[in-house]
Parts: structure tokens; C-alpha cells; sequence
């Protein structure tokens, strides 16, 4: 390793800035990210954290990456090594059978450059064109740990025909090659933290980049012995006393300071990508949500489980993902959805759908324990995931006489009732539709199929698909029960628009008999958005029966890449049944601790007078509710998000003719783009049409909540910056009874 061998490092101790310097050539080397020019918050610079020696350069897994022009490297040829420190967030599961790069300068169907990357569950690879030959040297063994600091390099040495690849300073793999041939230059330029030819999703993503911290990059044209690769650890870790340091690797919310869209006090994870919400649970007083999480980017891939505890169900705090998938594991490629409970030691447990691609179905139950009992934390931040399935689809099922659908199996859901454990799974039953599959035990871990918990008819009702997702049983009080779940139709069939709603049904359980009997024949729609899907819940501390769900965004590849994130949950709401025996459903109370100033207080007013005082409020973090006598025959609501002249706005409101609950969004926006569009609504009888309108509306999310009856989950993509007014629209001179409006603050301490 000789000063004059060296043909690139970049230190990335900048620690600010859209640029980092290569200090061989001296060429500033411009970074790509998606805020550098934002299209709906302020541009920031790239991230940059604490590194080894100085700053390094945070990586966000799909926009971030360095661009080297050829001009300015020399590529080695006889010999090279690539030495660096990285500290690797998340891992992509091989898209393509590529690389994540790390750096790169190659051809793979030319056999020409090279490649230093990451692979599925932390192996690792050095790649390059020798010769007529395409050689690869792999580390499959000593995975790299995320959120921790190793020192990667990789040699190739052409006078003695070796590959190697080292480990904090330790070789851990080795391929030989015929000596003698050297290194063919790629005429690409080199990029660092993506890949080359990267495989294109979703029209917008590109694949196989890097996620997490690099510092210290250097390209070397000569091949490091052992002892200078271990001297060249053990100098940098000398200054933290011989031991690797601690990363900063952790998201922060700040970096979506400013979006126009991005939600303030629903969940929402601290970037990326999200879906389901689930196993909600309290445990020792603490509420704690797991969440389908991709952690590499705005966009469906590697699914993990996200994790956050809260006080109140209100305000959140970050953790570390609770289970994620691991080579080996009962799920290598996936943790998808399920629930929570608590053992018959009282230790937390955690029900989840396993993904492993090599098993058909690839879709099995796992069982995740908790730590806790070993190290008392409450955060419950460890998670030991049982080495086998506790369910699998027994292809021997029959029901109604009909085999079940031989690839659906997923989204485990449990609970306690006395002495024994209930478990349910979704599926469907070929040619009459989707069921739910009940299984008991009485130790989690050996479960016994009893039969399906009901099964729905898709020619008559088309609501209830081919096969249900997430199904969620609970108890609503006054001896019923309530069921619900996600629809699933397989893409392209004609009933897949109802894959927008979610059905229940509210009847009686009988678990002496392992039975539910509905109280009515045809399921009814939970909510009347189209952006309420993916229940989950649980019964609290306090007897409460808690949902939550996943609010789609139903945006394009291209907003979601250029948002930086996708999904977040709606918020938690409580179950009931009203003295008549339909569905109650209301916010939880808890909320009312996120309020800000009280904006407005109106008692006794007409529309008219309400909007005199409104014309000076604005905002798109509020609590809204609205008490009024619809006029007969007559509509009333509130307008929110709307611009000074009308032009983007979106109402809601009621129509006492019709009996009729709804958002209107024709005008939610003026960008040919946001397709949120169109009136969503449903029945809602008020009887003496006393309307009573709460509304909670926070930037693209609005959640409507009448009479505690009835739902309506929506969201709103405005483009203008002065869509922020409100005004109550109907009659001049009907009578408003209440208007309050508070503002809103954030659910998270570190969001700016």
C-alpha cells in the first residue's frame, strides 16, 4: 500500500453540502438525493453523521449515491483492493440476483470492471471482469450486522491468482483465479452506493443500491497483504479504543421538515415505506404497534416489522425493528403480517407471517418471544424467532367439499380465551370464496385446525373476494363479537375494486362450541372512504376494543419517490355497540392531548355567521367538529383544504334526502396527477338529522367520524401552498348548534 498506488479516496468529511471531494484527483463529486431539489417540502443536502475519522456519508437506500466520472479514475488492472468502513441498515434480498454496490465501475455482461456490494441477509461479494472471465468472491458465512461499523476490503492479486476478502481486518473468504490476467476497465463511471445497470420498480425505483453509512473509501492499485489490511483496521479503531464504534444510523424525522403531505400525528414510521399496522399490544401499562416496514425505501420490498411504544396511543417513540428477515430463519424472505399476545408466563409473543420463497405456499405462521423475561425491558426491543412454523397449510382441507386456494395462508391473528389459545388465518376456499381458518392450543406453539370460523359466499356477496387478509376478531360487549378483514381478489379479476373496503359482520361467539353465528347475512362496510384497509386490533389494559388500520396513499411510483415515503396507519380508534345494536366507532379520547389553541368557539350560529369568523383561520394540522340541524331535504358540511378563491378544496358533509354520508374531492386538487378523486360515501340514517361531524384532518390525511356511527377515511394531495382555508358550506341561514376547531400538534418529539 504505497501513496502512489492509490487511485481514489474519498473521506466524506464534508459533513454538509450536495458534494464530496475524491482526494486523489481533487474532482468534487456531486451526490445524488431526492431532496437536493424537492418538489413538496424545502431542499436540504444529503445526511451526514459521525464516521471513523471525521463525517461520513449516510446512504438512504434508493436516491442517495456519488457519482466519479471516468476521466478522472484510473482503473487498476494488475492488482486492486477496495477498503472501507460501512455500517449497512438494511439489506435488499438480491433483486435481479445483483449486487447492492457499494462502489462500483463495471460491465457483468461485458466481464469488465468491478463491483464491492452487499447481497440478502449481510453476505457480500467483490465482482470483476479478468481476462475472458467474470471472477466473484463471496462471504455468505460472516454476514455484515446492521447498524454496526465494519471495515470491509477486497483484494485481487493477478501475479498470484487470489481474491480475497476481509473482515475487521481478518480474511474470511478466498477464490482463486488463474494468474497472470488483469482487470478489464469498464467504461462506465463510478458510482458509490448504486449500482451501475440497476433494475428498475415500479417505473421510478431503481434497485441495488447501498442503505446506511460509508466512510473512508479508498481504490487501491496494489493488493493489501494481510498484515496491512489488519494494520489499516487496527489504526482506526485504535482512537475508540481497539473496539469498532457505535453508528448513528437512526432515521430522523426531521429530514421531512416542511413536506405539504407528510402526516404530523398519525403513525407513520420515520421514513420510507409502510403498511399494515398490527399486533398492537399493552404490556405493563405501555402500548406497543409493529408495522409492515420496508426500511430501504418508499416502496413494497424485504418486508420487515417496524416497532414503536407509546404512553397514551398518541404519542410515539422509535424503536428498532422487532423482527426482520434472517438466512436460516422460519422466514428468510419476509415477516408479514400478524398479532401480539401475551403468554401463559405473562412473556409478550408475537404471531407472524413467515415468508419463505423456497415452500410453496410461502406464506407459513411464526411465533417471535420476547426478551423480556431475561433482561426486563420494557421497550421489548429483543425478539428470539422460533427456528419452525407453528401453522402450515394442510393441503388435505376440505370445505363445503371444496380444497382451499393452494397459495393463500397468511396474516395470523390470536388470542386467549380461558384456558386455551385461539388462533385465526386467512384464506379461501376454491370457487365459493374467502375464509377464515381457526386453529387452538394450549401452549402456542402446537395448534390444532378445528375448522373455518366462517366462510363467504363471492357470487352473492362479491364484497367478500376469493380470499381474506388480515382477519381480526374482537369482542364489541353486550355478549357480540365483531369480525373484519381485508378482501383479496387476484389482480386483474373484475370484483378487485373492492379491495378498497373492509367487510365485518357482528354476531355471536360461542367458545365452548368454537362457533360464530352472524347476526345478518350480508357483511357491511366497516368504512365508507376508500383508504381504510388492513385492520388490526386488540382489547387494552382498560377493556377497550382498539382498531387501527393502514390509510393507503394510492400514490404513484414517481410522488412516492419524490415524498420519500409511503403509507402511514389511520388513528386508533374504540368499538362499540350502540343501545340499538349497530357499530359504534370513535376516536379515542387520548387525542385531545395533541391539541393545540383553540381557534374556534361557535355556539348557536348560522352558516353564514360561522364563515364571517372562519375567513381568518387556516391550517392543516386540526380537530374539527361540527354540531348542526341538516335542513330537510338539504346538505351541510365543512370545506377543508381550500384555497382563497375555491379552486382546490374538498368537502364534507351530509345529504339528509338521501340520507347520504360523504367527501367530495372533485377539486382536491389541480394537479392532473393526484387521481383522489371522484365522491365516496355511504347511508347513514340520523333520523332527526342532527348531524354530528367530527373531523380530524392532518396535511394529505382526513379521517371523518359521524355521529360515532359511521367512518370515512380519505386523503387529499393539494398542490397549491394557500389550500389551507375552511368554510361551512349549506344554507346561510341554517343553524349551527357547536363549531370547535383546535390545532393540532405533532405524535413525535424529534419531528420538526
Amino acid at each position: 500500500m504505497g501513496s502512489g498506488s492509490l487511485r481514489a479516496w474519498w473521506a466524506f468529511d464534508e459533513g454538509q453540502g450536495r458534494a464530496t471531494r475524491e482526494n486523489v484527483s481533487g474532482v468534487e463529486n456531486a451526490i445524488t438525493y431526492v431532496f437536493n431539489d424537492a418538489r413538496y417540502r424545502p431542499a436540504s443536502d444529503p445526511m451526514w453523521r459521525d464516521g471513523i475519522r471525521g463525517q461520513a456519508l449516510l446512504f438512504d437506500g434508493y436516491s442517495t449515491w456519488v457519482h466519479h466520472p471516468l476521466d478522472s479514475f484510473e482503473t487498476p488492472t494488475t492488482a486492486q483492493t477496495i477498503a472501507a468502513w460501512v455500517a449497512p441498515r438494511t439489506f435488499e434480498s438480491g433483486i435481479g440476483g445483483q449486487l447492492s454496490a457499494i462502489v462500483n465501475q463495471h460491465d457483468r455482461l461485458a466481464q469488465r470492471g468491478f463491483i464491492l456490494g452487499t447481497f440478502t441477509h449481510g453476505a457480500w461479494s467483490l465482482q470483476l471482469g479478468v481476462g475472458d472471465d467474470w471472477l466473484e468472491v463471496w462471504c455468505a458465512d460472516r454476514l455484515l450486522p446492521r447498524h454496526v461499523w465494519s471495515h470491509v476490503a477486497a483484494t485481487f492479486d493477478s501475479v498470484e491468482g487470489c481474491l480475497r476478502l476481509y473482515l475487521n481486518g481478518t480474511c474470511v473468504a478466498e477464490q482463486g483465479c488463474a494468474p497472470g490476467k488483469s482487470l478489464k476497465p469498464a467504461v462506465k463511471d463510478v458510482l458509490i452506493g448504486k449500482h451501475n445497470t440497476p433494475v428498475r420498480l415500479d417505473h421510478a425505483f431503481e434497485a441495488n443500491c447501498f442503505d446506511g453509512l460509508i466512510d473512508e473509501l479508498k481504490i487501491d492499485a496494489s493488493p493489501w497483504t494481510p498484515e496491512q489490511v489488519r494494520d489499516a483496521f487496527r489504526e482506526d479503531v485504535a482512537r475508540f479504543d481497539g473496539r469498532n464504534p457505535a453508528p448513528d444510523t437512526h432515521p430522523r424525522r426531521s429530514r421531512y421538515a416542511g413536506d405539504m403531505h407528510r402526516p404530523r400525528y398519525h403513525f407513520i414510521p420515520p421514513q420510507h415505506w409502510m403498511n399494515e399496522p398490527h399486533a398492537l399490544l399493552q404490556f405493563k401499562g405501555r402500548y406497543h404497534i409493529t408495522y409492515q416496514h420496508n426500511a430501504h425505501g418508499p416502496f413494497w420490498h424485504n418486508i420487515s416489522w417496524g416497532h414503536a411504544c407509546s404512553d397514551d396511543l398518541v404519542h410515539w417513540r422509535d424503536l428498532p425493528d422487532a423482527i426482520y428477515p434472517e438466512k436460516d430463519s422460519v422466514a428468510p424472505d419476509g415477516i408479514w403480517s400478524g398479532s401480539a399476545n401475551v403468554d401463559g408466563d405473562g412473556n409478550p409473543v408475537l404471531f407472524f407471517t413467515a415468508g419463505n420463497n423456497a415452500m410453496t405456499p410461502n406464506q407459513m405462521t411464526g411465533l417471535a418471544r420476547s426478551t423480556y423475561r431475561d433482561d426486563g425491558d420494557p421497550d421489548l426491543k429483543r425478539w428470539i424467532v422460533h427456528p419452525s412454523p407453528v401453522t402450515t397449510l394442510d393441503p388435505a382441507i376440505r370445505i363445503m367439499g371444496q380444497p382451499l386456494l393452494p397459495r393463500e395462508f397468511r396474516d395470523t391473528y390470536v388470542w386467549r380465551e380461558g384456558d386455551f389459545w385461539c388462533q385465526l388465518v386467512g384464506a379461501g376456499v376454491q370457487g365459493i370464496g374467502g375464509t377464515a381458518l381457526l386453529y387452538t392450543s394450549s401452549d402456542l406453539v402446537n395448534w390444532t385446525y378445528q375448522g373455518p370460523l366462517l366462510v363467504g359466499d363471492s357470487r352473492r356477496y362479491p364484497l367478500v373476494s376469493m380470499m381474506w387478509e388480515l382477519p381480526v376478531f374482537l369482542p364489541l360487549g353486550k355478549g357480540k363479537h365483531i369480525f373484519l378483514f381485508s378482501p383479496w381478489w387476484a389482480p386483474g379479476h373484475p370484483s378487485a375494486h373492492f379491495l378498497k373496503y373492509v367487510p365485518y359482520w357482528i354476531g355471536t361467539w360461542d367458545a365452548a362450541s368454537l362457533t360464530f353465528r352472524p347476526d345478518h347475512a350480508e357483511p357491511r362496510l366497516f368504512d365508507y372512504g376508500e383508504h381504510f384497509t388492513g385492520p388490526s386490533g386488540a382489547v387494552d389494559e382498560r377493556g377497550r376494543t382498539i382498531v387501527f388500520n393502514i390509510a393507503q396513499t394510492k400514490m404513484d411510483a414517481q410522488m412516492a419517490y419524490d415524498l420519500g415515503w409511503n403509507g402511514n396507519a389511520g388513528l386508533p380508534v374504540v368499538l362499540f355497540l350502540h343501545d340499538d345494536g349497530e357499530l359504534g366507532v370513535t376516536p379515542v379520547p387520548e387525542l385531545e392531548t395533541l391539541h393545540g389553541e383553540h381557534l374556534i368557539a361557535l355556539e348557536n350560529v348560522t352558516v353564514g355567521e360561522a364563515n364571517a369568523q372562519l375567513a381568518s383561520v387556516r391550517g392543516t394540522l386540526l380537530d374539527i367538529r361540527l354540531a348542526a340541524l341538516v335542513p330537510g331535504g338539504e346538505s351541510l358540511g365543512i370545506s377543508v383544504r381550500r384555497s382563497p378563491a375555491g379552486d382546490e378544496e374538498t368537502r364534507i358533509g351530509y345529504d339528509s334526502r338521501h340520507r347520504w354520508l360523504f367527501i367530495d374531492r372533485e377539486r382536491t386538487s389541480l394537479s392532473a396527477n393526484v387521481h383522489q378523486r371522484g365522491v365516496q360515501g355511504g347511508f347513514l340514517d340520523l333520523g332527526d338529522n342532527m348531524l354530528s361531524l367530527h373531523t380530524y384532518l392532518d396535511q394529505s390525511m382526513i379521517e371523518v367520524y359521524a355521529n360515532e356511527r359511521k367512518s370515512l377515511t380519505s386523503r387529499v394531495f393539494p398542490t397549491r401552498a394557500d389550500s389551507t382555508g375552511l368554510r361551512v358550506w349549506g344554507r346561510p341561514d341554517a343553524a349551527i348548534g357547536r363549531l370547535d376547531i383546535w390545532s393540532m400538534r405533532s405524535a413525535w418529539d424529534d419531528d420538526a
